[in-house]
């Protein structure tokens, strides 16, 4: 999912509270297991630092999850976001790659019609 409206360290964050929760881990039994002071779980879970790759293994790994769960957003999309997203990755896309999503959307307009 692309991450527009929420900061990546605050679904990363959020993310891992609630499944160390669901886990039933305190912060500080957690920050045990993983190796890392209780504040630093505190500054994850708050979104006002991002563990490093390492980290974000053992945090994974300890909560018996991939880590691409992690940063999975929950938000729901409106239309008016949705587009919004669509606008801005097109920002980042070379021509060719700007021209197939163009196909594919013609194709699709046009089993609309």
């Amino acid at each position: 999912m692309y991450f527009l409206d929420m900061d990546i360290k605050q679904i990363f964050g959020k993310n891992v509270k609630k499944i160390r929760k669901a886990r039933g881990f305190t912060q500080m039994q957690f920050a045990e297991i993983i190796g890392v002071e209780q504040k630093h779980v505190s500054f994850i879970e708050s979104g006002i630092s991002f563990p490093s790759a390492g980290l974000i293994s053992k945090i994974a790994d300890n909560l018996e999850i991939h880590p691409k769960k992690l940063f999975d957003s929950e938000e729901p999309l409106t239309l008016e976001k949705l587009k919004k997203n669509i606008i801005q990755m097109l920002d980042n896309f070379n021509y060719d790659e700007i021209s197939k999503i163009h196909n594919y959307a013609s194709s699709l307009y046009l089993d609309k019609a």
